[in-house]
């Protein structure tokens, strides 16, 4: 797990939910010097503080740890990938870079 990326991540959703650093810490019952922290990636929550995180942010436990908003669909989208032949997957793949761009 990238812990930059998680902590960014928290910020993310934090502020998207106008939730100011304090307010979020003062919810999940933490220091807001710790979840500054997490937030920069210099430590991670307590299982009990991520479950938390996930609850107060309104967030899967897979978004923050791995950035998947709709987990069940990688997997489909995984699943269905691995079935197609070689020449496929390189189509799929400069599919999705045309979506990246």
């Amino acid at each position: 797990m990238d812990v930059k990326q998680f902590g960014k991540r928290i910020i993310f959703r934090r502020e998207e939910l106008d939730l100011s650093q304090k307010q979020l810490a003062d919810i999940i019952h933490i220091s807001n010097i710790h979840l500054s922290n997490i937030e920069h990636g210099k430590a991670l929550p307590s299982f009990s503080t991520f479950l938390d995180l996930c609850a107060a942010l309104n967030v899967s436990a897979d978004y923050l740890i791995a950035g998947n908003v709709y987990p069940e669909l990688s997997v489909e989208l995984s699943e269905k990938t691995k079935r197609c032949s070689d020449e496929n997957k390189i189509i799929i793949s400069k599919i999705v870079d045309v979506f990246l761009e």
